[in-house]
């Protein structure tokens, strides 16, 4: 995406659990956020850390649209984007 776009997006990095409460972290979410427009953001992650039963499309890796801090919706990896 970074070729695609002609700059860098930013990279969160995981956030390690807390001692005795590693529910806290936010191990693998391989986060990745372009900033496109004043207010438009996409991004790139997933939420591995999630527990059972989450739904795929926030477990699983996924394409995330945010406008104004408000999410317009998520895909898949390889659908299309409308």
């Amino acid at each position: 995406m970074n070729d695609m776009l002609g700059f860098e997006g930013t990279q969160v990095p995981d956030v390690p659990g807390l001692p005795g409460f590693p529910e806290f972290g936010t191990p693998g979410r391989n986060k990745w956020i372009w900033n496109l427009a004043k207010g438009v953001q996409m991004r790139f992650e997933n939420h591995n850390y999630f527990g059972p039963g989450a739904p795929a499309c926030e477990t699983e890796p996924h394409w995330q649209i945010r406008v104004n801090g408000k999410n317009i919706g998520k895909w898949m990896p390889g659908d299309p984007i409308p």
